[in-house]
């Protein structure tokens, strides 16, 4: 999702059939601007991984994508607290 905001994963969600993920990284290092409740409903992912830096001066990843993800029942990983995350399949 890169730096998608809301409306352009929106967008995403209606040009393309996209169904049930394992894995999805949260756009823009975990702003509150992006990874929305539309996205997440589309996909219904079992875990999201957050790209931030430890300590970054936007406060990402923010406290309400952190509920959303939550109340979306995801696991959360995130770069700040574990470092790099591999994914393998």
């Amino acid at each position: 999702t890169g730096d998608m905001d809301r409306n352009s994963e929106k967008k995403l969600i209606e040009t393309y059939d996209i169904r049930k993920i394992q894995v999805l990284v949260a756009g823009h290092h975990g702003s509150s601007n992006s990874t929305g409740e539309a996205l997440l409903t589309q996909t219904m992912p079992d875990t999201v991984i957050i790209s931030a830096g430890k300590h970054n001066p936007y406060g990402h990843p923010s406290e309400a994508l952190l509920a959303r993800l939550n109340a979306f029942g995801c696991k959360v990983l995130r770069t700040d607290q574990q470092g790099t995350i591999l994914y393998r399949r």
